[in-house]
């Protein structure tokens, strides 16, 4: 009968062990689709996680793919449409043939407005945000009463469907733009027709008022950008500057800074230009590509350009002009993007039938610098990042920006002694744990790789260096630990630490001591200099992740993280 016990409860143990690995290759995949920005399967992969397993590794990747503050319910069709009303309290959006008009702070749905026959492309409020602006794939526009949800007046005569649409500064006129490729004026007040500007080759999809409501701007299919004189009724002379090439007639989307002294222009494939309205010349271009680039908006303070490129929204500081800042978070390609008139919140919309509204303040990149694992150099100068294509450098004290190329799937960074080298592990892209690991090291200066190293049967599960010389150690799922000579590659020591996976290894300070830990729950001291076993430290009553030394040397902390339960920390004296 005991035989039995003891065998269940090892059937129960291994079963146990099965799904925690199970996990934590779901927790390593979910990452990867962060590099590549596939959200959704991200999300899939997280959320197929069993609840009681989930630690803080679960809950940090849920953090980084809805880092929204605010997020309106679903649509079933792509939004194509937001606007801000004046003060920010509401926010309009989109709803397939309808509008929705929602509280900005609790996501509360306020009025749904209904009249149009298809698809709403898009919204504008007049300044007193007494009034929205619709319009619609089905050839018309309509005005709307906030107040009193119903609909003023509809603005018919565009031939095709209706793809754009602004409010001129002080409220009293409207423009809308058509797949008929006109532009035309209406009286805000009654939503008579006042005049029809013609000129695009192609279809119109956005309309822009200059904040002095003179000059009006346009954008089309084709990338062409127009200037039009309102009072005169007539196309201004072209903007000076670079026409998009032949082969790349992207379409422009166009954004006045609220100053009015700057057009911003955003071309799929081409980049961002800005003009000085002023002169008609081209002031800067941000030359990157941008593919699936859709909305633009500038900050009410002038300073911030966003816009939407493929899954991600973009922040750009156009004054200091420094790289532009991503904001992870939509599963499907974005569309519009809008600042909430104080600058502090923006909203984006997109094809995945989302509307989420962010902090432009704090744009995921401030966070943690465009990587996923992190490692500081012994004097804390260096920072190195695993990201999509390599590992990047940065030096904290001149700047210095390096990136080490390489495809593999590398996890577990970590510098030498001397921060002149850098190491990591390769992850099986098949994912299998049982496959051989293999770590790698690169010159930090040149990115040259120095050494590959081979010996372990399973994932490596951690690499850490000697903070006194050229040693290495590395610790596997295989249960082994091996200490290597980073200059040659040379394997030193290996042994077979523990029963089952090793899934922590640390050094001391001084060099002298090793310890290693693992889901046999038991903890083991060694002298790397011989490989004799010097302690084993029993107790924990879970499976073990992670080890510290104190920089004496004098305490060894200890981690449990074994899935879905209680976890424990504790400290020992390693003499």
């Amino acid at each position: 009968q005991k035989q039995t016990a003891a065998a269940l409860e090892a059937k129960t143990e291994a079963l146990d062990r099965l799904e925690w690995t199970d996990y934590l290759h779901r927790i390593a995949l979910a990452h990867r689709e962060w590099e590549a920005n596939d959200i959704a399967r991200m999300e899939r992969l997280l959320a197929g996680c069993p609840e009681r397993l989930r630690h803080w590794e679960w809950h940090y990747l849920w953090r980084l793919c809805h880092t929204e503050l605010l997020r309106l319910p679903a649509c079933d069709q792509a939004v194509g449409a937001v606007a801000w009303n004046p003060d920010g309290k509401r926010l309009a959006t989109s709803w397939g043939d309808d509008v929705r008009v929602w509280d900005a702070d609790t996501g509360k749905a306020l009025l749904t407005l209904r009249g149009h026959r298809s698809l709403v492309a898009g919204l504008a409020f007049t300044p007193d945000g007494m009034r929205l602006a619709s319009v619609s794939a089905d050839r018309t526009g309509r005005v709307w009463d906030i107040a009193g949800g119903k609909e003023l007046f509809s603005l018919t005569g565009h031939e095709q469907q209706v793809r754009a649409v602004a409010v001129s500064p002080d409220g009293r006129r409207i423009a809308t733009g058509s797949a008929d490729r006109t532009i035309r004026l209406w009286d805000a007040g009654s939503g008579k027709e006042l005049f029809t500007l013609h000129g695009h080759p192609d279809e119109v999809i956005q309309v822009a008022f200059h904040p002095e409501g003179g000059l009006l701007a346009s954008a089309g299919s084709d990338g062409a950008v127009k200037l039009w004189d309102l009072a005169a009724r007539q196309e201004e002379p072209a903007l000076r500057g670079p026409a998009p090439p032949a082969r790349n007639r992207s379409p422009a989307r166009l954004a006045f800074s609220p100053d009015g002294k700057r057009l911003a222009v955003v071309r799929s494939g081409q980049g961002v230009t800005l003009w000085d309205t002023a002169k008609r010349q081209v002031e800067y271009v941000l030359a990157i590509p941008l593919p699936g680039a859709h909305g633009a908006a500038f900050s009410p303070d002038n300073r911030h350009l966003a816009w939407s490129q493929d899954r991600n929204v973009m922040i750009w500081d156009a004054v200091a002009r420094t790289p532009p800042q991503r904001i992870q978070g939509h599963p499907g390609e974005v569309f519009p993007v809008a600042f909430r008139p104080d600058g502090r919140r923006l909203a984006s919309a997109g094809v995945d039938g989302l509307v989420k509204v962010w902090d432009p303040a704090t744009p995921q990149e401030a966070m943690h610098l465009g990587g996923s694992e992190l490692a500081f150099s012994l004097d804390d100068r260096q920072i190195a990042t695993i990201s999509s294509g390599g590992i990047a450098l940065h030096d904290r004290l001149t700047g210095r920006r390096f990136q080490i190329r390489d495809d593999a799937w590398l996890a577990h960074l970590a510098f030498n002694h001397n921060g002149r080298q850098v190491a990591a592990s390769v992850r099986p892209r098949s994912g299998r744990l049982d496959e051989p690991g293999e770590i790698r090291i690169w010159d930090a200066l040149s990115g040259e790789r120095t050494q590959t190293l081979h010996g372990h049967k399973g994932m490596v599960m951690a690499v850490v260096f000697d903070p006194t010389g050229p040693r290495l150690a590395t610790a596997s799922l295989d249960g082994t630990v091996r200490v290597w000579n980073e200059e040659t590659g040379q394997e030193i020591h290996a042994w077979s630490a523990h029963r089952d996976g090793v899934a922590a290894v640390v050094f001391a300070s001084d060099g002298k001591q090793l310890a290693s830990a693992g889901t046999d729950r038991v903890v083991r001291i060694w002298d790397p200099a011989t490989g004799k076993l010097r302690a084993a430290l029993a107790g924990h009553p879970r499976g073990l992740r992670c080890l510290a030394f104190s920089p004496d040397g004098k305490r060894l902390a200890s981690g449990e993280g074994e899935g879905g339960k209680p976890a424990e920390v504790r400290l020992w004296d390693p003499a």
